[in-house]
């Protein structure tokens, strides 16, 4: 059961290939938040931040397939951090 709900953000992506997906949020404290690209294995990722209003950012490296992607964030064990944009280049 996942914790406060669930963003998920499709994208189109014309050529597969691994990407940086960079994650922006505020989050006051540590807040644990899971990403998932498609059906591959989740991650989970700390997200620290000192304020609810300055924006933060955490970056990693994933292989994306082409056509239509769904990049899927949620937390299963506490309040996740706010998630205001998410770029994948």
């Amino acid at each position: 059961m996942r914790y406060l709900g669930t963003v998920v953000v499709y994208l189109n992506v014309p050529t597969a290939g691994t990407r940086t997906v960079t994650v922006t949020y505020e989050a006051s404290g540590e807040r644990e938040i899971t990403v998932a690209i498609n059906s591959a294995a989740p991650r989970t990722f700390t997200a620290n931040g000192t304020s609810w209003v300055l924006p933060r950012t955490f970056s990693f490296t994933a292989a994306v397939p082409a056509g239509r992607v769904a990049i899927t964030l949620y937390s299963e064990t506490s309040p996740p951090p706010d998630i205001d944009k998410i770029t994948v280049s």
